[in-house]
């Protein structure tokens, strides 16, 4: 534990913020290797392809923050509760992260350079430097003005709805709700139902997996025209609040509110609670471990050569079902979970290896979602992220609680955690870290000339076009690393 912050929670959320950026700022060559991009969208042509099976490492950041979402809530709500916090106000704090999401998923493509006519120059950046102020200003913390947050705060939202109206005015583009980031539309989601959910059945984790068979069933029955469940699936409160009452309709069509698509909530993005239920499950059982006062072992040091081994092998588990995925390859998917399961489970008992309760429980479950995953891999043509299958949802369930305990292990047994101290600062500030690169970093290397250039140099080459998603990655950690350190944390 790092203070009241449980640090491998931190490195697993902080490693995917550096997946997503580094996977969105790589050069998109026809000469780049395919696993570096999503299995479904990769060279020669870039286009999305349903119907290719297989996941790559780019697949796997997006549950990985998922995972640990679900994983925090038992951290974040228990110590709300614990310091006395009523079911109202918990409630009222829900939703107001949810809806702050919310607003975060409507701004981030209304407020992007890449959104704006390159007719406009460098008004362009400068708009959206603007737009990041705008973002800093609603929802940062300021330790240093406590007492001024909430004007702080407010002055942010004032900054965006004028940047929006410079927008609409200027440039001429109008504003529309449905007009989003599809990661951080599913994340407020998630921030809602998911949190709501863990909360009702905080004391089992029973009623959280019928949850899941619940929706389970619905999902395979939805397709089903003019059934009750295909209602049920497709239900978006918009659409039949137009349904119900027609004027109210037209008035929401003649502002450009379109009743037959979703402007916040869909069933179909319930699907991701088949990652985060599973991350608040082991979230559970990290709470717990962490509020036991640590046992004096004096073969901890002893340990430690043999835990970074284990670490290692929980890791490989990551690898080696990328390389079977993605090659398509069951040998390789197949026996080599097993030889690692035989030998990870070998290694903790051969020497002598002490696992907590909450170790055991974890890799168990781990296990579980995993092979789960495995079993259904042939159903839906295969696993894949979108259209996204069963199988999808249990693997990187499975996989994101074992690189869950391998990152737990280092950071707290091993000298390793020096060298990757940036993860778990990263992962203490992921939306500043999911916005630095297109709203600060971008609009700063535009002005100043260097982004031509860059841009230039990273069609020359693969190694080119992969150092400038290293090197935009790089400058996203040191902002959020030094965020961190001068402790200015965003709300979401």
């Amino acid at each position: 534990m790092n203070g009241n912050r449980e640090i491998s929670i931190d490195a697993l959320r902080g490693l995917a913020i550096i997946g997503m950026i580094l996977s969105g700022t790589i050069a998109q060559l026809p000469e780049m290797p395919a696993w570096m991009y999503h299995a479904q969208v990769g060279p020669v042509d870039f286009k999305f392809n349903p119907e290719t099976p297989g996941i790559s490492w780019v697949d796997l950041v997006f549950p990985f923050f998922l995972f640990a979402m679900g994983l925090s809530f038992p951290f974040s709500m228990n110590r709300f509760l614990e310091n006395g916090g009523k079911t109202a106000s918990l409630v009222r704090k829900v939703s107001f992260r949810a809806f702050n999401l919310f607003l975060f998923a409507i701004m981030l493509p209304h407020l992007s350079p890449y959104g704006l006519p390159d007719s406009a120059g460098p008004w362009r950046y400068l708009f959206t430097l603007a737009g990041f102020v705008g973002f800093f200003l609603t929802f940062s913390r300021f330790p240093k003005w406590e007492n001024h947050e909430l004007k702080l705060n407010t002055l942010g939202y004032l900054v965006l709805m004028t940047l929006l109206a410079i927008r609409w005015f200027a440039f001429g583009l109008p504003f529309s709700i449905h007009k989003n980031d599809i990661i951080i539309l599913v994340l407020a989601n998630m921030a809602l139902v998911g949190a709501l959910i863990w909360f009702i059945t905080r004391h089992s984790w029973w009623p959280r997996l019928a949850v899941l068979t619940f929706y389970f069933g619905l999902r395979l029955t939805a397709d089903l025209n003019y059934s009750i469940n295909y209602e049920i699936f497709h239900f978006t409160p918009i659409k039949s609040i137009g349904n119900w009452i027609p004027q109210l309709k037209n008035m929401l069509e003649g502002m450009g509110v379109l009743t037959d698509r979703t402007i916040y909530f869909s069933m179909n993005f319930l699907k991701y609670l088949f990652i985060v239920i599973p991350g608040s499950i082991i979230g559970d059982l990290l709470y717990r471990q962490s509020q036991k006062k640590p046992k004096k072992d004096s073969s901890k040091v002893d340990n430690r050569f043999y835990l970074s081994f284990l670490a290692g092998i929980l890791f490989l588990f990551t690898v080696v079902n990328l390389i079977g995925f993605f090659t398509r390859n069951s040998y390789i998917i197949y026996l080599g979970n097993i030889v690692l399961l035989i030998t990870g489970e070998w290694f903790i008992h051969q020497f002598g290896i002490h696992t907590s309760s909450f170790m055991r429980k974890s890799l168990n479950w781990s296990y579980f979602w995993l092979f789960l995953g495995l079993i259904f891999e042939p159903y839906e043509g295969g696993i894949k992220k979108d259209v996204a299958t069963m199988s999808y949802f249990f693997v990187t369930s499975g996989l994101a609680g074992l690189l869950l305990l391998s990152l737990k292990i280092w950071f707290e047994s091993y000298p390793f955690s020096r060298i990757m101290a940036f993860l778990p600062k990263v992962g203490q500030n992921p939306m500043l870290g999911y916005v630095a690169v297109t709203y600060l970093i971008v609009p700063i290397l535009g002005l100043t000339g260097l982004l031509a250039y860059l841009n230039q140099w990273s069609l020359t080459g693969v190694l080119p076009g992969l150092m400038k998603g290293v090197a935009l990655t790089s400058l996203m950690i040191i902002v959020t690393y030094y965020s961190v350190k001068i402790k200015y944390f965003w709300k979401t």
